[in-house]
């Protein structure tokens, strides 16, 4: 067996590895004494067999990449932890649970995510920065209500506000149910999750990035009525695309970018919106991958025309218009369809 070394520095308390783990079949179980404070860059990297991690009670920081693609299967962070670095439990595919400690208040870059198998986060309680309110197996930066990191099982709260960048890459969540209030899905928020077929966004939803990139089996997409930021990689390879349901008007949405590699090949992805507005879609946006077809009615539930008025990023409507623009000083004409 080849000679490798693994470092303590006693006066810092850190850990420091320069071997290549992933070549040492027989570690299966590292136990970390009392006393270490810190694990340091790339210390088990790749270490493919190890499974059980047991951490200190001393423990305060644990840095770049010190876990990644291990098999760890279980990870219960020590209360007084306070900080994790970039891609420290990437590409853990043993992973099935998480719990963060309210000492944890500081991550570097997502620190959790990529981990197709991971099925229960928890959040202690009292941590200032992060929680796991309605025992939604996710992280939630609080003071946003931006949930950061979830899960296959996660269950996306009504107050979350914002679904942030590679929140669920690589997931194996099915069809996750986005609430009224989700103003904006990040950068790759879904991207690659191979057991999403159906998704609808809500009318709250006004920006929509490169969410689903390479949702291989991702089959519909109902659009709510209040979108004003479309990047056409949201749905970029997604070969199987067959329809997109899009409710918002033509004029409000800003539709960035021209695709042949978003949606199906050759405009096979039929693009459904409202007949009475068809000419225009195709006028304004005629060079994208889709076919458009006028077959919305413009009758369905909460579907009433939102023509570009905002209070803040909540936009308009006749359902709302009572509570945001003050309850008594205006009516909604349902014939003219006017306030």
């Amino acid at each position: 067996m080849d000679n490798y070394e693994t470092s303590y520095d006693s006066g810092t308390g850190t850990i420091t590895s320069t071997a290549p783990w992933g070549k040492l079949e027989a570690i299966t179980d590292v136990v970390i004494e009392d006393g270490v404070t810190t694990v340091g860059h790339n210390a088990f990297y790749g270490s493919g067999f190890l499974f059980n991690l047991t951490l200190p009670s001393t423990l305060k920081k644990i840095m770049n990449y010190s876990f990644y693609n291990t098999a760890i299967g279980s990870l219960d962070l020590p209360e007084g932890l306070w900080y994790v670095g970039q891609g420290a439990f990437h590409y853990c595919y043993g992973l099935r649970s998480l719990h963060i400690p309210a000492s944890l208040t500081s991550f570097y870059d997502l620190p959790f995510i990529n981990n197709i198998n991971l099925e229960t986060i928890t959040v202690a309680e009292g941590n200032a920065a992060f929680d796991s309110r309605d025992n939604c197996n996710a992280i939630i930066r609080t003071s946003k209500n931006e949930l950061i990191t979830g899960c296959k099982n996660t269950v996306i709260p009504a107050s979350v506000k914002t679904i942030g960048s590679e929140a669920f890459r690589n997931s194996d969540i099915v069809d996750p149910v986005i609430p009224e209030g989700v103003t904006k899905i990040g950068f790759y928020t879904f991207a690659n999750c191979q057991k999403i077929e159906n998704i609808t966004l809500p009318n709250s939803l006004t920006v929509l990035n490169e969410a689903f990139d390479r949702c291989t089996n991702l089959k519909a997409v109902t659009i709510g009525n209040s979108l004003k930021t479309f990047y056409e990689k949201a749905f970029d390879s997604c070969p199987n695309l067959a329809d997109v349901y899009c409710h918002t008007h033509p004029d409000t949405i800003s539709w960035t970018g021209a695709y042949t590699t978003t949606f199906m090949p050759d405009k096979g992805t039929q693009f459904h919106v409202k007949a009475k507005d068809l000419a225009t879609w195709q006028e304004k946006y005629g060079d994208r991958n889709v076919t458009f077809t006028g077959d919305l009615d413009g009758d369905e539930p909460g579907d009433d025309d939102n023509y570009g008025l905002y209070i803040g990023e909540t936009p308009v409507t006749a359902d709302n218009a009572a509570d945001v623009l003050g309850n008594g000083q205006f009516a909604y004409d349902a014939e003219t369809k006017t306030l």
